[in-house]
């Protein structure tokens, strides 16, 4: 005989992978990587879920990555971790700021930018930002974008995108679970 309804917990009958959990948090993970895809066009860049070969750069200036569009209720809460590589040809001052944003109707900064310190080696460097996000509740349809900002005193520099590359741009993004 199954159980009545009233039994029922919001979270029987759904199905939610993370990548790694916090229960005590109530968070869960999910490892996002930035690429992009080489077209015709241009080389659009963006967020996604799996790791499979992908190209493209944030060059210095403002670039954004989005990630598509969620197809049911999210709730994003907790420390964001984002793992980047800069690579420049001069050992002139660069930084790098980032921040998330809520695209929906409007877009929404749900993050405060946090900038690296200031980078002067030249070559491949590797970087590593923690960026808080507070409960920030997504309907279906909207999407989480990242906003990248590569300042550069001199030279040329950027961050190089893939997953599947040398170095990658890896994010570990925090959402709510239902325990």
């Amino acid at each position: 005989m199954p159980l009545p309804k009233r039994y029922l917990k919001s979270a029987e009958g759904s199905i939610a992978s993370y990548d790694w959990t916090d229960i005590a948090s109530g968070t869960g993970y999910v490892t996002l990587y930035g690429t992009g895809a080489n077209l015709s066009s241009g080389t659009p860049v963006y967020l996604i879920d799996e790791a499979f070969y992908g190209s493209g750069q944030c060059a210095e200036g403002t670039t954004t990555l989005d990630l598509s569009v969620f197809n049911i209720s999210r709730i994003i809460r907790g420390k964001a971790h984002i793992d980047f590589w800069l690579n420049k040809n001069t050992s002139d001052i660069h930084t790098v700021t980032m921040k998330f944003q809520k695209v929906s109707d409007t877009t929404t900064d749900i993050s405060s930018a946090i900038a690296t310190p200031n980078i002067t080696a030249t070559g491949f460097s590797h970087h590593n930002l923690v960026i808080d996000i507070a409960y920030v509740k997504f309907k279906k349809g909207d999407k989480l974008r990242l906003h990248v900002v590569v300042s550069a005193g001199g030279g040329v520099g950027y961050i190089p995108l893939g997953p599947t590359g040398s170095y990658p741009m890896v994010l570990g993004v925090p959402f709510k679970i239902d325990l």
